[in-house]
């Protein structure tokens, strides 16, 4: 094209040419990868919606807007889908095209097209506001139509004004419309909008490829079942111990289940768990190819940028985090709330799903989550396996017989069980059941320590975890560590680097320590908690079986049980320590034990919450609609249940880093908090605002983390 081509963007400069066919680069790509799970008709319609997405760029008022910055009040992607429109394109492209920006229920699409307005008033006013904006293409009309020949385009009229209107054609496609079309359609409508808008996002950050998996450099000497997973097609449900190999296992399936280049998700509870697996898989599978997805990566990736200069880490960190959110790395390695979301139809709603399609998800720890949260992982995943032909595989060291069956559910699953081969019978436990509160065992830790053992203390709430860890550093001074969920995200990064570095003598943790964390103390002092949570602390020690005889774990017995109540089922605690002293852990006690302690499955009110959000969920899954953000008024993060704050302490330097744009130096300094401990606050007049951030007027400590008020209690928890 010649140099006075009409420009799709600037910074850097590029023509509607040079846009377009890095946008159809990285969409061909993405209809590769998942050429065998897409509708035969998917990849022309996806060819059309890809060519004529800018089209509508040509107008005067835009092209202005990038050469002088002027703002242009009109949508361009309603001229690029009436010029579709016009050359004959199927409705789906129309309306990929007129939403790879904006949902039908933005205001500005609704108006500008027509849909907003009454008949009469379109009739009098806006067919004529539809004719001037059109007559903005003029200028550039003939070079528009020379390239739509080019293309294989034909049918644009002779003049812009005669562009069709797109009121009626819209009108029919009104959400209750594509509600009542087969499930087929919509499946076809959201795949097409969400490749479109990936490929468009994917091209703006210069990615024109996917990242191809390579084949990970492994020589093990591979475990009976991590054999039988590399050789097993379909759905898989796997239970093996702590420290056996179930990640490398759940990657061999998930490589046996590819077709061609489809995602790998690998899904874990918490952030912590994320970052210490997304540095194992990257020693398999190279950086580039595995992506952390959670609501920290922004800012962990300025820490690793920053070296003083602010704006170019922060630019760095941005562009980082961006891409691991598009379509592109092929393991990532995610929270279930990263593709919850997605069903609950918020903004790019497509985008997600259509990643997903065909993909290999690997939920680890599944028996981590609570009975709200459990119903909901179960409605999605079995909405996406159904729709999206996902293949799942389901992970725990501790699967209670009552979760089995409700997970079966789900799908046909195919049953591994790790625990059959010898090398893994051997018992790396042995219970010792203290009638004393943990509290009590002070000195005995100290003598552990005093010994040479790495010594790994649980609480079961932050408060009595901060009290432990003064105790045993008023005594020994220096090598113990505390880590719980309430120290600022600066502080939290700190501590589990130190961590990943070299275990202290003595660790004091929340149950923030349970899950997938690979560390390995040589014996454990835990506050009594539920079989299953216990059997999780309990795999943080001797995790390899590499002591010849089995550690001893220590369970103390006595407990508040006013401030257990908030966490944890009382009987289902109590049950649980039901067990005698000495007792060896191997497997089939640790079987017949939770079992024991889950032969009623949920408690009557876990039962009603996990009734209840299987409904609430069906209404959710029910309403998704193509094309449409959803509208049922559920405040989706308040699900998760906690809340970016700021303490009292730290105001003014939040305050000064926000006034001076430093985003992320603001973010290092905040800390998340339960919406029940944020409410029990502010009843107590513990909660102020700065700006858009909530204070809470309690004291913190870089060691300790924040320090709760006499009024808290057992909801301080994690």
């Amino acid at each position: 094209m010649t140099r006075d081509e009409p420009l799709a963007k600037t910074e850097p400069r590029q023509t509607i040419t040079e846009h377009t066919v890095q946008v159809w680069e990285a969409a061909y790509t993405m209809l590769d990868a998942l050429g065998a799970w897409l509708p035969p008709e998917l990849q022309n319609h996806v060819h059309d919606a890809v060519w004529l997405h800018d089209v509508g760029k040509v107008a005067e008022g835009f092209q202005r807007m990038l050469v002088t910055g002027d703002k242009w009040k009109h949508r361009h992607e309603l001229l690029s889908a009436s010029v579709a429109l016009a050359v004959g394109r199927p409705p789906e492209v129309v309306l990929a095209i007129v939403t790879h920006h904006c949902s039908l229920n933005d205001s500005q699409i609704r108006g500008e097209s027509g849909l907003a307005i009454l008949q009469e008033v379109w009739e009098k006013h806006g067919k004529a506001q539809w004719r001037k904006l059109c007559r903005e293409m003029t200028k550039n009309w003939e070079w528009l139509s020379e390239w739509l020949r080019n293309q294989g385009y034909e049918g644009l009229p002779a003049t812009p004004e005669q562009l069709p209107d797109l009121r009626a054609f819209l009108s029919r496609y009104e959400k209750a419309s594509l509600q009542s079309m087969p499930d087929s359609e919509q499946h076809r409508l959201m795949l097409l909008r969400g490749l479109l808008m990936a490929a468009d996002h994917l091209a703006s950050g210069h990615r024109l490829s996917l990242q191809k998996l390579p084949h990970p450099n492994w020589k093990f000497d591979w475990k009976r079942f991590q054999s039988r997973m590399a050789d097993t097609s379909g759905d898989v449900m796997l239970e093996a111990p702590t420290g056996s190999g179930k990640t490398e296992a759940a990657i061999l399936w998930a490589l046996k289940n590819r077709r061609a280049n489809e995602r790998i998700l690998y899904l874990l509870p918490t952030q912590a768990s994320i970052n210490a697996m997304v540095q194992r898989l990257r020693n398999c599978f190279g950086d580039a190819n595995v992506a952390p997805v959670h609501a920290r990566v922004l800012y962990q990736e300025f820490q690793k940028h920053f070296d003083g200069d602010y704006k170019t880490a922060a630019d760095a960190a941005k562009k980082q985090s961006d891409l691991y959110r598009q379509f592109y790395a092929p393991i990532k390695v995610l929270t279930p709330f990263q593709i919850v979301k997605h069903l609950f139809g918020g903004r790019y709603f497509e985008i997600g799903l259509s990643e997903m399609m065909g993909s290999c998800v690997i939920v680890d720890e599944i028996h981590a989550y609570d009975a709200q949260l459990q119903a909901i992982l179960e409605k999605c995943l079995q909405y996406i396996r159904e729709t999206l032909q996902v293949r799942i595989c389901l992970m725990s060291a501790t699967f209670p017989s009552f979760l089995k069956k409700r997970l079966e559910q789900i799908a046909t699953f195919t049953k591994i069980n790790g625990f059959d081969q010898d090398s893994l019978r051997q018992p790396r436990h042995r219970l010792r059941l203290l009638a004393c509160r943990l509290e009590d065992t002070i000195n005995d830790i100290v003598q552990q320590a005093g010994a040479g053992k790495r010594v790994l203390v649980v609480c079961n709430h932050v408060k009595q975890a901060q009290e432990v860890y003064q105790n045993l550093q008023d005594i020994m001074k220096e090598d113990v560590r505390l880590l719980h969920a309430r120290f600022t995200y600066g502080d939290r990064n700190r501590i589990e680097d130190a961590l990943r570095k070299n275990l202290p003598a003595v660790l004091v943790a929340t149950q923030v320590v349970e899950v997938s964390l690979d560390l390995d103390f040589d014996t454990l002092y835990t506050e009594a908690a539920p079989v299953d949570d216990l059997l999780q602390r309990f795999g943080r020690v001797n995790r390899k079986g590499r002591l010849e005889e089995p550690a001893e774990v220590h369970v103390c017995a006595e407990y508040d049980p006013e401030a257990l109540r908030w966490i944890y089922d009382i009987e289902r605690v109590q049950s649980s320590i039901n067990i005698e002293d000495g007792t060896v852990l191997d497997d089939e006690t640790n079987f017949g034990w939770l079992e024991k302690v889950y032969a009623g499955g949920f408690n009557e009110r876990e039962q009603k919450v996990y009734e209840e959000t299987l409904q609430a969920m069906d209404s959710v899954l029910n309403g998704l609609t193509p094309l449409y953000e959803a509208e049922h008024g559920i405040d989706f993060d308040s699900l998760f249940d906690s809340v970016d704050v700021v303490p009292a302490a730290l105001q003014q330097e939040y305050l000064s880093r926000i006034a001076q744009k430093q985003w992320l130096h603001a973010h290092s300094l905040t800390l998340p908090l339960r919406w029940r401990t944020i409410q029990g606050l502010n009843r107590n007049g513990l909660v102020d605002k700065a700006g858009d951030m909530l204070v809470v007027r309690l004291q913190y400590d870089a060691d300790r983390g924040l320090l709760p008020s006499p009024e808290e209690q057992s909801a301080w928890i994690s």
